[in-house]
């Protein structure tokens, strides 16, 4: 071969390992180091209520300096002998949690005769197959609110979607009693169609900010889209605002794509400048993050900064961001683990919002 032939090859096999290096590089978000991560408890293990397993585990820490957490669907029974016993189910609790731990212990908020009671108030016996699941949450002056979303149960099993979505509506309450009641009276803020913008919530102390993010039909993809609402403005549906690509408007049929596949059950923060966005794709045992300058994009491609292992015929969903701690060196997560009742009475294990660490790199 020619010299010069040679020293073109050369420089061609340099320049194309350069990009396969700088594609690799980029990536990855900035400031992640996936070597450490530790895993911690189950968020309400071995407590004192008769609590034996419940999933979703959102927390905000409230005026008082508490950490308020919120479940889903929640079985109260007993675990003895390395089995579970379920002997009752609430669709939605909540518990304090006073020591500053993740894993500290939880006090669960009870009626007057000490039971584990509802959190979210709920339809009449009468329609037992309706629900309402607690989605996200803010703390906004004394007032705590909550998005939910209203489900109506199906006959598929439980891995496969075993509810369809009715729509997104909003509780509030003072922080003090945590006494929810609806707001106004229960009417939904978005149906179905409406992509709900309550999947992932940033509140920056003006304006409230949310992702909706419903599933596409017959696809796993999640297409994302954003809103916003005045501080105080929460429960008034007209007062809600959509990004349609270039500018915020009211026409909800506009809204745009802004990240084109997220998840349920999301949770976005700011960090070091940049929007942290840190949920589980559909129908998966990783944890994965996305960063962006601003809101509406552009977003990095996903790392998976944790993947979780189950149990065969059990599956994982609900990973969240919890808290950043110790000075922002740790990301404090938790994942959700579910499967068929008969894994649930043999596997005590499953069922729990499972919390771990993630060291951020300098």
């Amino acid at each position: 071969m020619p010299p010069f032939k040679k020293g073109k090859c050369l420089i061609a096999i340099l320049a194309v390992l350069i990009v396969v290096s700088l594609e690799i590089h980029c990536s990855k978000p900035a400031g992640v180091s996936m070597q450490e991560a530790v895993e911690l408890c189950n968020i309400g293990w071995n407590n004192n209520y008769h609590v034996v397993g419940h999933d979703v585990g959102y927390s905000i820490v409230l005026p008082d300096g508490g950490r308020f957490w919120i479940f889903g669907d929640t079985w109260i029974g007993e675990i003895a002998d390395g089995r579970r016993k379920i002997k009752a189910g609430l669709p939605s609790t909540g518990a304090i949690q006073h020591g500053k731990e993740i894993c500290s212990d939880l006090d669960y908020l009870t009626d007057d005769n000490g039971q584990v009671r509802q959190l979210i108030p709920g339809p009449d016996k009468s329609t037992a197959e309706i629900a309402n699941w607690a989605l996200s949450m803010v703390a906004s002056n004394d007032r705590v609110y909550i998005f939910y979303e209203r489900v109506r149960k199906n006959d598929k099993p439980v891995q496969e979607m075993n509810f369809d979505v009715l729509g997104i509506g909003l509780v509030s309450a003072d922080a003090k009693t945590l006494t929810f009641e609806f707001e106004n009276d229960g009417k939904l803020l978005f149906s179905a169609e409406e992509h709900g913008f309550a999947d992932a919530i940033y509140f920056d102390g003006e304006y409230l900010y949310g992702l909706g993010c419903p599933p596409l039909k017959g696809r796993f993809d999640r297409p994302c889209r954003l809103a916003r609402v005045p501080k105080g403005r929460m429960a008034d549906r007209s007062s809600y605002q959509i990004w349609d690509g270039t500018a915020w408007q009211k026409d909800i049929k506009h809204a745009a794509v802004v990240l084109e596949s997220g998840g349920s059950e999301m949770t976005l923060t700011r960090h070091k400048g940049k929007f942290l966005l840190i949920y589980s794709p559909p129908f998966s045992c990783d944890i994965q993050l996305r960063t962006a300058m601003k809101l509406n994009g552009p977003w990095s491609k996903p790392q998976t900064i944790f993947h979780a292992k189950v149990p065969e015929s059990a599956f994982c969903y609900g990973g969240k961001l919890q808290e950043i701690s110790d000075n922002g060196q740790w990301l404090k997560l938790t994942w959700n683990s579910n499967g068929p009742l008969e894994l649930h009475a043999r596997d005590p294990n499953l069922y729990w919002p499972h919390a771990v660490k993630i060291h951020i790199a300098d």
